[in-house]
């Protein structure tokens, strides 16, 4: 027998009712026991309808995953709440897997989670020099030797380090390999700009960290090999910390990616800190960037903005603690 009953489960049962909401176009309050049975929910509705009570019950659910507390909202009931009150404030570890991809994702989320008091450590993993296109290194390159040459005692260092690089840049052309002189100069880019990112949001220069996996500094594009000294790195990082919550992507990325590896380095070093106190009270949201964002039914909390706000857009996060 290839199909059978479906078993309705709570997170299949909230993902048939968002589809039908959005196959209709219609708020889901407004669905009707028509709507399900020409869907083929029928089923669903004998076993935990009618539409009216199922309609509330789902609506209470996606209601209360909208919290303006990311971190949790202190001395308050946090029955409903995506994240609890205490202990408050919290110590919240950031991974972005390249430098940008947490300012970019969920932006918004650490602004809230600074503005309202919690330690809040931003970790880029890798350099993510890869990234960088030849024309950023080319641009700093060269503005540095006009500054050096434009300086009346004359920088005699910083000339030939700005002719190297150039020098570098023309001989590999655009299709080469980027010697490890270049790779340093793009990560350097990268790291101000994450530092500048940071200030932007009010997190002070101590509180980003650059882990710099090796795997990646030896790797190019999608032949990456981590190893065990990755994962040490991050446990390291975890035992120093100790957060009461964490925030990763790469779930649900291609299997070779960046972040799919970063991600299953968080999870091997989680494992191996699982018996620990501190990492049995942590918990792990995961967020999505622009190319594959998390669907209305698996968003376990969503922060709304100030029309008046000047943050980035906050990204629902999905709870894997639960």
């Amino acid at each position: 027998m290839l199909v059978g009953p479906v078993k309705w489960s709570p997170s299949e049962t909230r993902r048939a009712v968002c589809w039908l909401s959005s196959t209709y176009k219609r708020p889901v309050l407004k669905l009707t026991d028509e709507d399900y049975n020409e869907h083929g929910l029928s089923d669903l509705l004998s076993e935990q309808g009618p539409a009216y009570q199922l309609n509330i019950r789902i609506f209470n659910q996606l209601q209360h995953t909208i919290s303006g507390w990311p971190g949790g909202k202190p001395n308050a009931d946090d029955t409903f709440r995506p994240e609890r009150a205490k202990p408050y404030p919290k110590r919240a570890l950031i991974f972005s897997p390249e430098p940008q991809d947490a300012i970019v994702s969920i932006g918004g989320t650490i602004d809230r989670l600074i503005e309202q008091g919690h330690d809040v450590c931003l970790v880029s993993m890798t350099s993510g020099n890869l990234r960088v296109p030849d024309s950023e290194a080319d641009k700093f390159a060269s503005i540095l030797q006009e500054l050096a040459t434009a300086t009346p005692e004359g920088w005699g260092e910083q000339t030939e380090y700005a002719r190297h690089i150039l020098r570098l840049l023309e001989e590999k052309g655009p299709f080469g390999e980027d010697p490890p002189a270049v790779r340093q100069l793009k990560s350097l880019i990268l790291r101000g700009e994450l530092r500048d990112a940071a200030h932007a949001l009010g997190l002070p220069p101590e509180k980003v960290q650059f882990l710099n996996l090796a795997f990646y500094e030896a790797g190019r594009y999608r032949r990456f090999k981590p190893s065990r000294d990755d994962t040490a790195q991050i446990v390291n990082l975890l035992r120093e910390f100790k957060p009461h919550q964490i925030y990763a992507t790469g779930d649900a990325a291609d299997p070779s990616s960046v972040a799919a590896l970063c991600y299953r380095g968080i999870e091997a070093a989680l494992a191996e800190l699982q018996s620990e106190d501190w990492a049995a009270a942590c918990s792990i949201w995961l967020y999505r960037g622009k190319e594959k964002a998390l669907e209305p039914w698996e968003i376990d909390m969503a922060m709304p903005m100030s029309p008046t706000s000047s943050s980035a857009r906050p990204a629902p996060t999905h709870d894997t603690s639960r």
